[in-house]
C-alpha cells in the first residue's frame, strides 16, 4: 500500500501543479476565481521558504527573474509617492511583490516532464471545447447547456467582449500543442479554420489582429517542418476563403465589422472616423503625460489623471479605466521611467530566448504575454489586477521552459 502510494504521489502532484497553472484559463469564465491560482502558488512558495529556502538561491533562472519583476514593479512604487495618489500604485507594487515571489514555484514546476504532459492534454481539451461550443453559440443561438447566446459569443465569461480577445491570445496553446502537432495534417488544418471561425464571429478587432500573428507564427512552424504538400496548401487556404464567405454572407454583425476595418487600412484620418471614441481618448492623453512626464501619475491611477489633467475638449466625455492603448497606458501610469523599464524587460527576455535551446517548448507559453502586451493591444488595461496574475503567471512558466536543459527540447 505504502509502495503503491509512493509511486502514485509524484503522477498526482504534476496532476494538482498542472491543474493549477492551466487554472489561468479554465478559471477565466468565472472572473476574478482565477486569481485563486496566484494565491494558492503563493502558499506553496511561503512554505517552500521555510522547508527548502535554498531553492530560492539555486534557483538558475533567479537573476532574469528577479531582474524582469523590477523593471515592471520600481517604477510602480516611485509612480506612487511622485503622483501623491497612493493607494492603486502601492496595491499593485505589493500584488507585484507577490507575483515575483510565487514565480518561483511557477518557474521549478513548470520544468516537471509529467506535469507538462498533463498541462498540454488539459490545454488541448478546454481550448477544444471552447472551440466547439462557440460554434454552437453561432450556429444555434445558445450554447451547449442551452443559455442564449450574445451578437458576440462567449456567454459563459463575466464579459462577453472579453472572451474574443483571450481567445486568440491563448490560442497558441492549442495551435502549438505538442499533442495537437502530431495530428494528422488534414484534422490539423480543419481545427485551424474552426478555430479561425470562432475568432471572427467574436467580432473583436484586437482578437483579428493577435490571432493573425499568431497565425504566421504556426503557419511558418508548418512550412520549415515540411509537413505542408501542395494539396494540403490548397484545402488551407480553401477552408479559410470558405470561412469568411460564410461570415459575409450569414452573420450581419461581422459584415459591419468588416465594413468598419477596411477604411481604417487606408490612412489616419480614416481611423479617426472608425473609431471616434477611443481616438479621441488617445489625442486626450497627450496633456496627461506632459503633465507627469516623468514617473507617471501612477500605476492604475488612469481615471484620477484624466480628470485633472486630459483635454476633455477633444477628448470623451466618458471616463475611461485605461488608455486603451499599452504605450499610452505605461506614459500615463509609470511615465518615461516605467517605458524605460518595459523595454529593459523585454530586452531581458529578448536575451534569455536566444540563449535558450529549448524555444519551441517555450514558444506557446511565452507568446500569451507578448500577444497581451502587444504594442497595438487596445482591448486591455496593463495596470491591473486581472491582467498583471494572468501575464506574469505565464511569464513565470515560460522562464522555466526557457531554462530547461536542451535534451528536453522534446516533450
Amino acid at each position: 500500500m505504502n509502495a503503491s502510494f509512493a509511486l502514485a504521489r509524484p503522477q498526482v502532484l504534476a496532476l494538482i501543479f498542472s491543474l493549477l497553472l492551466s487554472g489561468s484559463f479554465w478559471l477565466l469564465p468565472f472572473s476574478r476565481s482565477f486569481h485563486l491560482v496566484l494565491l494558492a502558488f503563493l502558499g506553496m512558495a511561503i512554505y517552500r521558504l521555510f522547508s527548502a529556502p535554498l531553492s530560492f538561491i539555486e534557483e538558475p533562472a533567479k537573476k532574469t527573474w528577479l531582474v524582469a519583476n523590477a523593471c515592471f514593479a520600481l517604477p510602480m512604487i516611485v509612480s506612487a509617492f511622485s503622483s501623491g495618489e497612493l493607494e492603486k500604485p502601492l496595491t499593485f507594487f505589493t500584488l507585484q511583490l507577490i507575483v515575483c515571489f510565487s514565480g518561483f514555484v511557477v518557474i521549478d514546476v513548470s520544468r516537471n516532464e509529467l506535469m507538462l504532459k498533463y498541462f498540454h492534454r488539459i490545454a488541448l481539451v478546454v481550448l477544444l471545447f471552447w472551440t466547439v461550443d462557440l460554434l454552437i453559440q453561432v450556429s444555434v443561438g445558445e450554447d451547449i447547456f442551452g443559455f442564449a447566446t450574445d451578437p458576440r459569443p462567449g456567454i459563459y465569461f463575466s464579459s462577453h467582449f472579453k472572451f474574443g480577445f483571450y481567445y486568440a491570445a491563448l490560442s497558441p496553446l492549442l495551435l502549438f500543442n505538442p499533442i495537437f502537432l502530431r495530428w494528422p495534417m488534414k484534422l490539423t488544418l480543419l481545427i485551424y479554420v474552426l478555430v479561425l471561425a470562432v475568432v471572427l464571429c467574436c467580432n473583436t478587432r484586437a482578437a483579428w489582429l493577435v490571432y493573425s500573428f499568431v497565425s504566421v507564427l504556426w503557419f511558418g512552424h508548418l512550412l520549415r517542418q515540411g509537413r505542408l504538400s501542395l494539396w494540403h496548401l490548397l484545402l488551407f487556404f480553401t477552408g479559410i476563403a470558405a470561412v469568411f464567405f460564410s461570415l459575409l454572407v450569414g452573420n450581419g454583425d461581422f459584415k459591419q465589422r468588416v465594413g468598419t476595418l477596411l477604411p481604417m487600412l487606408s490612412n489616419i484620418h480614416s481611423v479617426q472616423d472608425v473609431i471616434p471614441v477611443r481616438t479621441s481618448l488617445w489625442a486626450s492623453v497627450n496633456s496627461m503625460i506632459d503633465a507627469k512626464p516623468w514617473f507617471g501619475s501612477g500605476a492604475g491611477n488612469f481615471e484620477t489623471a484624466y480628470v485633472l489633467y486630459a483635454n476633455t475638449d477633444i477628448g470623451p466625455d466618458k471616463v475611461f479605466p485605461h488608455a486603451h492603448q499599452v504605450i499610452l497606458d505605461i506614459l500615463v501610469g509609470t511615465g518615461l521611467l516605467g517605458l524605460a523599464g518595459w523595454l529593459v524587460l523585454h530586452g531581458v527576455l529578448l536575451k534569455l530566448w536566444l540563449q535558450s535551446n529549448t524555444r519551441l517548448l517555450a514558444l506557446p507559453i511565452i507568446l500569451i504575454p507578448f500577444l497581451m502586451w502587444f504594442p497595438l493591444n487596445t482591448h486591455r488595461g496593463i495596470y491591473t489586477s486581472e491582467l498583471m496574475q494572468f501575464t506574469w503567471l505565464w511569464l513565470a512558466m515560460g522562464v522555466g521552459l526557457l531554462t530547461l536543459p536542451a535534451s528536453r527540447e522534446a516533450v
